[in-house]
């Protein structure tokens, strides 16, 4: 096997399939599992390998699109063993524009709900114990909310 040597021949040696990726993916798992690989070295590299590819993705987003356009619009086309097509992949709308005052008073509503929810739960989040508090004629038991936490390993790549 030939030694890649340039970006693109490193590039060259990762499959296009489910089947070659789930391999790959097996492969690595399985050095790890033995004892043979570090995971933390695993998960770094996995890290770096993300933001290669968005960063390729990103350089690239203009070409690539020039050149699936020459397959037509909306025309699915296959290539490398994946089906590719140029088609809309973003819609956005901007309702600014409408000059509608029922949506704009609506949004401001939601707007004003949402920092009003966020100010609560910070509050929530503040108390210490059960808490009495009076709404209205009405006594209620306030209590803290529930904390959740997921360990994981938080990676930054560094410059």
């Amino acid at each position: 096997m030939n030694t890649p040597d340039t970006a693109i021949s490193v590039l060259n040696l990762f499959g296009t399939n489910k089947t070659q990726i789930e391999k790959f993916a097996h492969a690595i798992a399985s050095e790890v599992a033995d004892g043979n690989e570090n995971p933390l070295k695993i998960h770094a590299l996995c890290k770096a390998l993300e933001a290669t590819a968005e960063a390729i993705k990103s350089k690239i987003k203009h070409h690539t699109a020039n050149e699936a356009s020459k397959y037509g619009e909306n025309k699915p086309f296959e290539f490398m063993g994946m089906t590719m097509e140029y088609t809309s992949v973003r819609t956005e709308y901007d309702f600014s524009v409408c000059n509608d005052s029922f949506y704009n008073d609506l949004k401001k509503e939601e707007e004003e709900v949402s920092q009003n929810r966020k100010d609560r739960e910070q509050f929530l989040k503040s108390i210490k114990g059960t808490m009495e508090v009076i709404l209205g004629d009405e006594v209620i038991t306030i209590i803290p909310p529930v904390k959740r936490q997921t360990m994981g390993v938080k990676v930054t790549i560094k410059k």
